[in-house]
């Protein structure tokens, strides 16, 4: 973090950057920890994969782009593709149950999720159906 002065006075503050020490990450924190692991209870049956995108991953969890990696699936929630037809496909994901064969958020699994657009901030999400 630089904090930018915009009137430097006197002798000590000729600097207009000042670099300020980072904080640790929180330790109880499961994006900003490094390798945390998160629970979701949810209905998995009735819960799109476009609301779990933007409630949980981005709104809650504060991910950017992430990639969900189930080990039978892998789901690219980027903003912008190279491929037009990849756009279409996690187009037509978001509208699926969590259930669903082609999401594979069903009970009692545990999602890999990284999104390099932060840093390659990783984290598991162990999501159970209620």
């Amino acid at each position: 973090m630089i904090i930018k002065n915009n009137q430097p006075a006197g002798k000590k503050s000729k600097r207009i950057l000042i670099p300020s020490p980072q904080d640790d990450p929180a330790p109880t924190c499961p994006v900003c920890s490094g390798q945390g692991t998160a629970y979701l209870t949810i209905n998995t049956e009735k819960t799109s994969l476009d609301l779990l995108l933007r409630r949980v991953l981005k709104q809650e969890l504060g991910l950017n782009e992430p990639i969900l990696d189930t080990g039978e699936n892998m789901i690219e929630c980027l903003s912008a593709f190279e491929d037009e037809e990849e756009e279409r496909q996690l187009a037509k994901l978001l509208s699926e149950k969590l259930s669903h064969p082609a999401v594979g958020l069903g009970n009692d699994v545990i999602v890999d999720i990284t999104d390099e657009s932060q840093g390659d901030v990783k984290l598991k999400l162990h999501v159970t159906h209620r």
